[in-house]
């Protein structure tokens, strides 16, 4: 099948079933397991989950552009350095998941539940997930969290903590100056260019 344009994934897996999906993940398993002769890296572009559960399972490094995830349960699954361009996460669960590294952009997370989710250093969508740059990190921010490198606390914390708070959390060479520029620059971003509401338990 041609591609609708340069740089836009296959759709050839649109109409995978349920067996299907879960084989690929089998083999994408044994490829994150360094077995090169049967292991295959998971490509999981146009793939409908809506409505499916899997928790607990590893997708890291796995494309997962233009995917379907609406009203799916993924809690506690691994997704570091994965590609979610296009993704539909409509009311999907993905609480205790771990998205560290991934991208985003133009993803749809209306009614997510980003409960206890790990966002460090992601490309955000710009809506339920932004990206600031701030000194040498990435700083994400949701409706609740700010997350800056290892530091992950929320809003209020970062909004109502003095700087002796800070250092018992980040103690580092760049530590005032990460600080300040937090105060003075991210916190008035974040609060006066909030991110969209999703579901935050935690």
């Amino acid at each position: 099948m041609d591609e609708i344009y340069p740089g836009t994934p296959l759709r050839d897996n649109e109409n995978l079933s349920r067996a299907e999906i879960f084989e690929k993940l089998r083999l994408h398993l044994l490829w994150l397991n360094e077995d090169l002769e049967e292991g295959v890296q998971g490509y999981f572009s146009y793939v409908n989950f809506s409505g499916m559960t899997i928790n607990g399972s590893n997708f890291s490094n796995c494309n997962f552009s233009y995917a379907n995830f609406s009203e799916a349960d993924f809690s506690n699954c691994t997704f570091e350095r994965c590609n979610f361009i296009g993704a539909d996460f409509t009311n999907a669960n993905l609480t205790n998941a771990n998205v560290r590294y991934s991208n985003f952009v133009g993803a749809t997370l209306t009614g997510t539940n980003l409960t206890n989710t790990r966002i460090g250093e992601v490309t955000g969508n710009g809506k339920e997930i932004k990206t600031l740059y701030a000194c040498k990190h990435i700083v994400n921010y949701t409706s609740h969290i700010i997350t800056a490198g290892c530091l992950s606390e929320t809003i209020n914390w970062w909004t109502t903590a003095t700087y002796e708070n800070f250092l018992e959390k980040y103690n580092s060479s760049d530590s005032e100056f990460f600080w300040n520029l937090m105060q003075t620059l991210g916190i008035p971003i974040v609060t006066q260019l909030p991110a969209l509401e999703t579901i935050n338990n935690g």
